[in-house]
């Protein structure tokens, strides 16, 4: 994710990493992949919750969410999903795609 995140960043993309695992190693985490953007922390129930998923649905980790402009959830994929086997590709399109959309109330691309 640090590559597309530096290369479309300046063009508006945010990124967000949140660890769902039980005592997750945050700080060791950052360091060892040198993330470029915020990660943090949440339990399994608020991110089932603000991501709508059903608790019984099998959703295996990763999850992959991308959010539009308007806070709207566009994508979600699990770590089971075949999107994962062409992730890199998959996430620049969804990625290009959300950022040639205009932005909110100004009718033109951000």
């Amino acid at each position: 994710m640090s590559g597309i995140y530096n290369q479309y960043k300046a063009q508006g993309l945010e990124v967000l990493l949140a660890a769902i695992n039980q005592d997750p190693q945050v700080p060791q985490f950052i360091r060892t992949f040198n993330l470029p953007f915020a990660v943090g922390t949440t339990d399994e129930v608020r991110a089932r919750n603000f991501l709508q998923i059903s608790a019984v649905t099998r959703a295996f980790v990763p999850w992959l969410v991308i959010i539009d402009r308007k806070g709207m959830i566009r994508e979600q994929q699990y770590g089971d999903s075949p999107f994962f086997q062409n992730q890199q590709q998959n996430i620049r399109s969804m990625v290009e795609k959300l950022l040639s959309e205009r932005a909110p109330g100004t009718g033109k691309k951000k």
